[in-house]
């Protein structure tokens, strides 16, 4: 009996020991963990990965399996986050396999990897991958009877289906996941909201308009929680509607633009907010078109400040948006300004002078395959094509125009969608002969100062009068240890040229480029003149990112950057994408400097040898040093290069474009 005792004792304290040194493991790993979640909310994505990767370093000092899988399934995460899709995929697919051996293949662990893997599968646009995982996804979780997992992966199938317009499977999959959830919840939770608004989407694809709208109903009434699915279920409640009934639509666009303001400031992760963003976009173009179809001008040209500067004013409550009479109110009468609203069917240019406001329609069909074709011509050096398309794309988008802008001297161009990649100003005014040389071309620069923005509220805000610690600041990395990077010798070359022309002035070189130049602190410089890579996600904007030494300083940080700048240059900075998209391309990233606080940036529409750049930009500080606006200053280097007949041709001169309104 004592024998028996003891040996209960032993066992007992045996259990205790293992208990205690599991606990032990885990506390290795959790405090990682915890600082790489807290990283996460804080969108600072670069220390989140290297907190998971002290988590992974920590659990396998421990020889931990199932830490070690977690982590590995962290790290995934955050390459994710920053974009930097095949080391996510790596981790993630080493997570699979690690909790594959540990709890088998058919587990819920396995599953909900195999979802995550899928959506970043179709965030990238890998529909046939992402389709494979979601239905591997499936199969298990109804195996084990996991309800919750199972509706999310009938959800996503059902997306893919839609996106094939296989609309009828794709509302069996919507069926099925409306089941499972009805199975787990209430039949008024508001997470049946999400599905009603699916299914809603289907009936009206198939014009089944009265079904449509009463689910978009039945989603507002049960979702009392989820702020962004209720906008959801009012835009397509108003996107219904606009394809029988303009004038409800119009109504219900506006209600849902009234909702938006409720919610402004309230999106506390980058996610949230660029899901509202998306959304509220879909508003602003529907409340757009529809606007134009029933001719209520003044309307229209509201929603389109409205998506115009949806990036900065819906998402963050620092300005506000501007009729067309207050915009008029501070223009100068030298100016016009532009703003190209591509719908689905037409262009339409809302044209504001000191005197007037105009509104013209213009033909849309084949102006993204003429835009394409003049960018291939320019950075071909094809002249053929380049006075033909040149003198076309002047005749479609500014000719319709000419009487009012022509006594003109500074077009503020707001360009919409495919017209963002356009470089106005190498436009010809007049039609080219086969003998004319570069430098003889009617190019629109010739005639006006050409500035570009988001829109015209943001243009014409009212500006805040400022003194700067120092005039110029430069910061650039020069070498990159990154296999897909190469070096910017010149940049260094560029910058100790440009710094000359400054009294006051902060140059970080090399090893001293870090993001902590940068972030963290108030900024307050004349110019700040950035040198360095840049990298793009259109699936994942938050990812996007400047390259610094041993550091990155993503597309929601710049946005936090607390600046005071009259004038940002992005030097040696690859555009990134050549399909346009505001938040995924250094146009995006030119939102988030201008909300941070630039008054002006200074962007490539395409890349150029480092060379070329470093002698246009040595060029242009030359021209600043002469002293006017910043807009003149780039023009009048523009100008000296189309003089040169070995420099005249756009591709030279045309590649920097001005955000600003000076």
């Amino acid at each position: 009996m004592r024998l028996l005792i003891q040996k209960s004792l032993l066992a007992g304290c045996l259990l205790l020991i293992i208990q205690l040194t599991t606990q032990a493991q885990e506390d290795k790993g959790a405090p990682f963990k915890k600082s790489g979640d807290a990283f996460v909310k804080q969108e600072k994505f670069t220390k989140a990965l290297t907190a998971y990767q002290k988590m992974l370093e920590a659990y396998q000092g421990a020889k931990d399996p199932e830490g070690i899988a977690e982590a590995h399934k962290f790290i995934g995460l955050a390459y994710r986050l920053q974009a930097d899709y095949d080391s996510s995929a790596y981790y993630y697919n080493k997570s699979i396999d690690l909790h594959a051996k540990i709890y088998g293949q058919k587990s819920s662990f396995v599953a909900g990897l195999q979802r995550d893997l899928g959506m970043m599968l179709q965030e990238q646009g890998k529909y046939t991958q992402a389709m494979s995982l979601f239905q591997k996804s499936l199969a298990i979780s109804q195996y084990i009877n996991r309800k919750a997992l199972a509706a999310f992966n009938y959800i996503h199938i059902g997306e893919l289906l839609t996106r094939q317009n296989l609309i009828d499977s794709a509302l069996v999959c919507y069926n099925k996941a409306l089941e499972f959830r009805k199975q787990i919840y209430s039949a008024n939770d508001y997470r049946l909201a999400e599905i009603y608004n699916l299914q809603g989407e289907i009936y009206t694809l198939k014009k089944e308009f009265n079904k449509a709208l009463k689910l978009y109903e039945k989603a507002a009434q049960v979702n009392k929680i989820d702020a962004l699915e209720r906008l959801r279920s009012l835009a397509f409640k108003a996107k219904t509607l606009q394809l029988s009934d303009p004038k409800a639509a119009q109504k219900a666009y506006q209600q849902s633009d009234a909702y938006i303001e409720t919610l402004r400031g309230k999106m506390k992760n980058q996610a949230d907010r660029v899901r509202l963003g998306k959304t509220a976009d879909e508003i602003n173009q529907g409340g757009i078109e529809t606007s134009l179809k029933i001719k209520d001008y003044k309307t229209a040209f509201y929603f389109y400040e409205r998506e115009e500067s949806n990036a900065i004013v819906a998402l963050y409550p620092k300005n506000r948006i501007l009729d067309q009479e207050s915009i008029r109110d501070v223009m100068e009468p030298e100016t016009a300004l532009l703003e190209y609203a591509v719908t689905s069917d037409a262009i339409y240019v809302f044209v504001l002078t000191k005197e007037d406001f105009k509104v013209t329609k213009l033909n849309k069909k084949g102006i993204t395959q003429e835009i394409d074709e003049l960018r291939k011509a320019i950075n071909q050096k094809r002249t053929p094509e380049l006075k033909k398309l040149g003198f076309q794309l002047y005749q479609r988008l500014l000719k319709p125009i000419e009487a009012t802008i022509a006594s003109k001297k500074h077009l503020i161009i707001v360009p919409d969608k495919v017209l963002t990649l356009l470089p106005f100003e190498a436009l010809l005014r007049k039609s080219a002969t086969p003998s004319q040389g570069h430098a003889q071309l009617a190019y629109l620069i010739k005639d006006f100062n050409i500035t570009y923005h988001f829109s015209g509220s943001l243009a014409f805000t009212e500006r805040v009068m400022r003194s700067y610690q120092r005039d110029f600041m430069a910061i650039a990395p020069v070498k990159f240890p990154q296999k897909d990077l190469n070096n910017l010798d010149a940049s260094a070359e560029e910058i100790k040229a440009i710094t000359t022309e400054f009294n006051k002035k902060k140059v970080y070189l090399n090893q001293e480029a870090t993001r902590e130049q940068l972030v963290g602190k108030t900024l307050s410089t004349q110019i700040l003149h950035i040198a360095t890579h840049a990298k793009f996600s259109k699936a994942h904007p938050e990812g996007s990112r400047l390259v610094f030494h041993q550091s990155n300083i993503t597309y929601p940080e710049i946005f936090k950057m607390n600046l005071e700048a009259e004038m940002v240059v992005l030097s040696h900075c690859e555009p990134g994408l050549d399909q346009y998209d505001k938040d995924g391309g250094i146009y995006g990233l030119g939102h988030g400097f201008v909300f941070a606080g630039a008054l002006n940036v200074v962007y490539p529409l395409w890349q150029n040898s480092t060379t070329h750049t470093r002698d246009f930009m040595i060029q242009f500080y030359k021209e600043i040093a002469k002293g006017g606006r910043f807009s003149e200053a780039l023009r009048n280097t523009k100008l000296a290069l189309i003089k040169n007949p070995k420099l005249a041709f756009p591709y030279e001169w045309a590649g920097f474009m001005l955000i600003g309104a000076e």
